[in-house]
Order: structure tokens, then sequence, then C-alpha cells
């Protein structure tokens, strides 16, 4: 074999690593973003919480307009509702926080698995075509 195809073989040697390097990195940085994502459900359950501690301390009126506008918003929670009490209002966000917790779990176990997929497919064709 003659140098400049060695290392014309060396140098796509190198690219594929790289190449197959960047593909795992994609994997890792889908895994360090799930790290952002994951725990937001439960620190908007403790910002609605603290809400909720200084309506209470308001008064009565103030559980109803922090009711109302939960509602608005779009966080349901009808047991609260008529009469809203402190009490209720906590079960409530507790339960459809760990109900959007479950699924953004779930969702970025999905992400993830998906992009591990991708990478280890990009190597699988990457090392087949190296082949031929």
């Amino acid at each position: 074999m003659s140098e400049p195809v060695a290392a014309s073989r060396q140098s796509r040697g190198a690219s594929l690593a790289a190449f197959l390097a960047m593909a795992f990195l994609v994997s890792a940085l889908a895994g360090l973003f799930a790290t952002y994502a994951a725990p937001a459900p439960y620190a908007r359950a403790l910002a609605i919480e603290g809400a909720i501690d200084a309506a209470e301390q308001a008064g009565d009126g103030a559980l109803a307009a922090l009711a109302a506008r939960l509602t608005r918003e779009g966080f349901s929670c009808p047991e609260a509702q008529s009469p809203p009490s402190a009490a209720r209002l906590r079960s409530c966000v507790r339960a459809a926080s760990s109900r959007e917790g479950a699924a953004v779990a779930w969702r970025l176990r999905w992400l993830i698995g998906l992009a591990s997929l991708t990478s280890a497919a990009f190597a699988i064709a990457l090392f087949g075509a190296r082949r031929r």
C-alpha cells in the first residue's frame, strides 16, 4: 500500500471517529437538557403553593381570586372551586404536579432513547459504509 493511500485511510478513520463522537454527544446533550426540564413541574407547584400561602394570609377573598386565576391559566381543580380552601388547593396542586412530572419524565425518556438509537444507527451505518 502506498503512503498517500494509507494517509487517506487514516484521515477517513479520524473523520469517522470524530463524527461518531459527535453523534454520541447529541445523546449526552439530550440527557443534559433533560436535567433542566425534569424539575419544571415541581418548581411550578412550589410557586403556586407559595401563592396559596400568601393568599391564605390575605384572607378568603384572595383564595377565591387565586383559584379563579389558576383556572384561567389552565390549571383545572374542580374540587377546590366552591368554596376554595387552601388545603384543597394544595392537594390539587400536588396531584396535578405529580401527573405533569410523570408526563415530562415519560417524554424525556423517549427523547433520550430516540437520540441514543439514532446515534447507534449512525454508528452502524458509518461502520457499514467504511467496510465497502
